[in-house]
């Protein structure tokens, strides 16, 4: 058979048809490696890159069917489909830049993420709501707290929003708030009760006459009770250093009242001595004197 190409025939339709907005065909005659005709009539009877040059369209000639991707001699990236033309042993092919192939899938991408974005927000907003709901009665506690620091209502107990984990948060604050309340209760008896015995030995020291003292063996600091003051004759109300009371004694009793007070500290020894002592308004009188670890 014959064909009159000057004439319409059916390789205009390879070459009028076109794909997409920027896509179109191509015959091929692969054993020659010749474009026989296309859409881009300054391709018609054109050679094809030589063998090697381009190892996809190579593999796609060799399997007669089948798509792939490549750069063009424009440097666009296109993407290729073609298929086989058993009575002819030709091929017919179809390009496509990507740029225009893929677009559908990018805007649907970019619709994807500015939906992820949307939805995003939209549950930080939601978390932050419900965070912000669940834990208003904490504010509401801490609020509570700040108002009462420094007021005698600071043990009373916090109010409960609502009973769930919040809830029994705050049901465990108040339990200790209850204890604490009964703790500083009760160190404030005890310390009122110290305060009672200590004014009671101060004036029992008084009406028998009998000073205490004590020294702190870490710090050697010397603590006298009232009535030791008084015995001294001593007006100021501080104590004064170990070895300037062991001075108030007569100078023939230091020695003896120094060993003795040494040996306690080092030992545990008690001792029991009466000695002379000097007033610091010059009233000389003897004294019982005992001292133990």
């Amino acid at each position: 058979g014959l064909t009159g190409l000057v004439q319409p025939n059916f390789l205009d339709l390879a070459s009028t048809a076109q794909h997409a907005s920027a896509g179109g065909f191509q015959l091929l005659a692969p054993q020659q490696r010749l474009v026989v005709t296309g859409t881009d009539r300054n391709q018609i009877l054109a050679a094809l890159p030589a063998q090697g040059a381009n190892k996809r369209l190579d593999n796609l000639l060799v399997k007669g069917a089948g798509t792939d991707t490549w750069h063009g001699t424009d440097g666009v990236e296109v993407l290729v489909s073609v298929a086989s033309i058993p009575s002819s042993g030709w091929m017919v092919g179809v390009s496509w830049p990507t740029r225009e192939a893929f677009a559908p899938i990018r805007a649907i991408q970019l619709r994807a993420v500015a939906m992820a974005i949307a939805l995003s927000a939209l549950a930080a907003i939601l978390v932050w709501w419900q965070l912000q709901r669940e834990l208003a009665s904490v504010t509401q506690a801490a609020a509570d707290l700040r108002r009462r620091s420094g007021t005698p209502a600071h043990h009373m107990p916090l109010t409960v929003v609502r009973e769930d984990e919040i809830g029994d948060l705050i049901h465990g604050f108040n339990n200790l708030l209850s204890e604490l309340q009964v703790r500083e209760h009760a160190q404030q008896d005890a310390a009122t009760a110290l305060v009672i015995a200590s004014e009671l030995q101060e004036r029992t020291g008084a009406l028998a006459q009998v000073g205490g003292w004590q020294v702190d063996l870490q710090t050697m600091k010397l603590t006298w009770t009232r009535e030791t003051f008084r015995i001294a004759e001593r007006e100021s109300t501080v104590e004064p250093p170990l070895e300037e009371g062991i001075n108030l004694f007569a100078p023939d009793a230091r020695p003896t009242l120094s060993a003795a007070v040494q040996a306690a500290i080092d030992t545990g020894t008690p001792y029991d001595l009466e000695l002379p002592i000097n007033g610091e308004r010059g009233t000389h009188k003897w004294v019982r004197t005992q001292g133990f670890a």
